[in-house]
């Protein structure tokens, strides 16, 4: 009876050490964009001016060489766009600015703020919103992705770019990873975004990776003017007129 007591002793006084499943918290996601529907030109613009509308279609196609890659570690994520096969350096620039020039972004889930960086005329701009509170989460639609399960959400947010109001940014996200983060700095929901739709563009997730970084993602550079995304979109015109007429006096010096 002694030798049972001594043994209770010493099952209870030292804990279990049970093998612990350690948080995945280190990782990358690679997303591929593509429109919802193809961009339509009217005939007046095709007829009336053929090599614009050219160069618009290539634009477009442009689009679907996106490569949206993000690293995300310690609950912080740093992405950056990338195009593939594209040589030519003109039609990319021009790609690049019909993405708002939003190239670099990173995202923090404790503070909730995204940055995303821009180039205007050279000058590196740093475009700031909080994703705190920034989503409507709708639980009763869901659909599988890839064999994930993901729910819908509703972005209220500030954004960088002009939305149309019928036209909402929103995400299909999995809690089945719940890692707080997705493409182009958006992020704050509880669980990975798999898919986001914004201005008719739908970018989705094509591969995760759980384990390791991404070694050629870009981390976000340091930028001389910080600014809001209500304070970007309301100046951003000025701003690129501005950004011209610099361009225009270099090319005259």
């Amino acid at each position: 009876m002694k030798i049972i007591s001594i043994f209770f002793f010493i099952l209870y006084a030292i804990p279990f050490s049970y093998p612990k499943q350690q948080d995945k918290n280190e990782g990358y996601v690679i997303y591929h964009a593509n429109w919802i529907k193809n961009k339509t030109y009217s005939q007046e613009f095709i007829q009336n001016y053929p090599e614009q509308y050219k160069r618009s279609l290539k634009i477009d196609s442009l689009l679907t060489k996106a490569v949206y890659s993000v690293n995300f570690q310690d609950y912080k994520s740093f992405g950056s766009t990338q195009f593939v096969d594209s040589n030519d350096d003109e039609l990319l620039s021009y790609g690049i600015a019909q993405m708002d020039n939003n190239m670099m972004h990173s995202y923090d889930h404790q503070t909730g703020k995204n940055t995303a960086l821009l180039n205007f005329g050279g000058e590196l701009i740093a475009i700031t919103r909080n994703h705190k509170n920034a989503w409507n989460i709708d639980y009763s639609k869901s659909k599988i992705i890839d064999g994930y399960k993901c729910y819908y959400a509703e972005y209220k947010g500030a954004s960088t770019k002009q939305v149309n109001g019928s036209e909402p940014i929103y995400a299909w996200f999995t809690p089945d990873i719940p890692m707080p983060f997705g493409p182009v700095g958006y992020g704050g929901l509880p669980g990975l975004i798999i898919e986001l739709v914004e201005n008719n563009i739908s970018i989705t997730a094509v591969q995760i990776n759980l384990d390791k970084l991404k070694s050629d993602v870009v981390m976000i550079e340091k930028a001389k003017t910080m600014m809001t995304a209500t304070e970007f979109l309301r100046d951003k015109d000025e701003m690129r007129k501005a950004a011209k007429r610099l361009m225009i006096a270099r090319d005259k010096q």
